[in-house]
């Protein structure tokens, strides 16, 4: 696991904004690109906004890939070339680039940039954040963004637990896994998974026992990110992923989580500082 630290600094109610982005597959034709680009304009300009990569940008599939490669599936820049990974990262540099004002808090791997590095030696996550400045996030970790109060010394952590998702996840869109694996982890407010392209938000209420004695109880959620991997349209002769897995549609899109600082200035046996967050499908 990889953890990744933000610093922020901000006022009291302000607010900053988390995109998890599962499971895009830009090279494949089943890939929303104008979607995906929509969202990747309005999130932008949201103040205080981090994306987060969760892994499977990108489909990379290879002519040697007995288990998944079809001609039909190979992006348009890939065909007839002999270095499909050099064109995938170039690819893949000029995406990020074109969003200037979008901030990354990682990129991190997913199943197919793992089988890559696997079975052709070949870490493209690293390269692509070589190239473009990225945090190198893990296949699962923390990002702790830590709020730093203006004019104060008050410091506190909003921490995101991420995992790109496991195969089993595809039974009831993977609920029953995402919970069994987050309860292992302590110290997260949103837990993050995509593999099974569902997209949907569960909240849990959690209690913690303060140093002071005093009880502390938050909502944490369970998000399933989504995907821009579009449905198999009529006709189409193999299918999509969730088609082929038996999940039904799917809805293209991704979480957005808002988180605002506030102050309890009411009861000073309580933190100065809390979170208050929602997670918006």
């Amino acid at each position: 696991m990889k953890h990744t630290r933000i610093d922020l600094e901000m006022g009291v109610n302000q607010t900053f904004y988390i995109s998890p982005l599962f499971d895009m597959h830009r090279d494949t034709p089943h890939h929303d690109h104008k979607a995906l680009d929509r969202i990747m304009r309005e999130r932008s300009a949201l103040p205080n906004h981090y994306f987060i990569d969760g892994g499977d940008s990108d489909s990379l599939l290879l002519p040697t890939d007995a288990k998944r490669f079809r001609n039909s599936a190979q992006p348009e820049y890939a065909r007839g070339l002999d270095s499909v990974l050099n064109a995938t990262v170039k690819q893949n540099v000029a995406f990020y680039k074109r969003y200037p004002k979008a901030n990354w808090a990682v990129k991190g791997y997913g199943n197919h940039e793992v089988s890559i590095l696997k079975y052709h030696n070949f870490d493209i996550v690293e390269k692509v954040c070589e190239e473009v400045g990225i945090n190198r996030g893990g296949y699962s970790g923390w990002i702790s963004f830590v709020v730093a109060r203006k004019n104060s010394n008050d410091r506190k952590a909003f921490t995101i637990l991420y995992h790109h998702g496991f195969p089993t996840g595809e039974a009831e869109g993977g609920r029953a896994w995402a919970r069994r694996y987050s309860s292992t982890m302590a110290g997260w407010q949103v837990f993050c998974y995509g593999h099974n392209h569902q997209l949907r938000a569960e909240p849990s209420v959690f209690t913690e026992l303060g140093v002071n004695g005093y009880e502390n109880t938050y909502y944490r959620y369970i998000v399933n990110a989504g995907t821009y991997e579009k449905n198999s349209p009529l006709n189409d002769e193999i299918g999509s992923y969730t088609e082929v897995k038996g999940m039904g549609l799917k809805v293209i899109g991704s979480p957005l989580i808002s988180v605002t600082l506030r102050r309890d200035i009411a009861n000073a046996k309580r933190d100065k500082m809390y979170f208050d967050y929602k997670v918006t499908v």
